[in-house]
């Protein structure tokens, strides 16, 4: 795996021309799930739309997702992922619901990626919430569950929901502004399988309109 590190720039602060991507993390353990395929349904139709997209599966990283990041150099993926972020205006998040909540690679992501002075930042001496550095992005979630709706966000509390939008994107600064869930997929029929595909293709339409660039979709990180 290679990379141009001058390449690698993670630019603190204001947003400004270079936000203008669509970003797509695909964060399905497995390659041959609907939840992979729903990310290329995404990218696909955003990028015939009109906007630049680039898609990533973290599967395909060789980044420990486990590692404690403290006392260690940013490793050039990391880097590379931070900086896609940085030129993201549109951050899209694939991932299956397991045990009520997001799976471990993605929990690893937030860990590894999201770090102090990058995407938010305390001031000296200050108890109030932090500076938050990667404001001006919004965000979509798409994810999938064997649960009922109702039994996810009534008796668990939707606890992926939340801790993805409230404990870690507005954190950060990045606005949620469309979700799409499919519950019940371990007996979903085909019919409602590919009409959630067609709610997902327009999601990826509608956010086409407010993010435009130069056609190309394609995998920045890939072995």
């Amino acid at each position: 795996m290679r990379y141009d590190v001058d390449s690698v720039h993670m630019p603190v602060g204001q947003p400004g021309d270079r936000m203008k991507k669509i970003l797509v993390l695909d964060t399905h353990p497995s390659a041959n799930s609907f939840g992979a395929s729903l990310a290329q349904e995404y990218a696909v139709s955003a990028e015939e739309s009109g906007a630049e997209v680039e898609i990533v599966s973290l599967r395909d990283l060789s980044i420990d997702w486990c590692r404690d990041p403290r006392g260690y150099p940013v490793e050039l993926e990391v880097a590379r992922l931070q900086s896609m972020i940085q030129e993201a205006k549109h951050i899209v998040v694939v991932f299956p619901v397991y045990w009520g909540l997001y799976p471990a690679i993605l929990k690893g992501f937030i860990d590894r990626v999201l770090l102090p002075g990058f995407a938010y930042e305390y001031a000296e001496g200050s108890h109030a919430l932090p500076r938050k550095l990667l404001a001006g992005r919004t965000a979509r979630l798409i994810y999938t569950m064997d649960s009922p709706g109702w039994f996810h966000r009534f008796v668990y509390g939707a606890p992926a929901e939340k801790a993805l939008m409230r404990a870690t994107l507005w954190f950060v600064g990045i606005k949620t502004v469309g979700r799409n869930v499919l519950t019940v997929t371990r007996s979903t029929t085909l019919p409602r399988r590919e009409a959630f595909i067609k709610e997902v293709r327009e999601g990826a339409v509608g956010d086409a309109k407010k993010v435009k660039g130069p056609n190309r979709v394609g995998s920045a990180l890939k072995a």
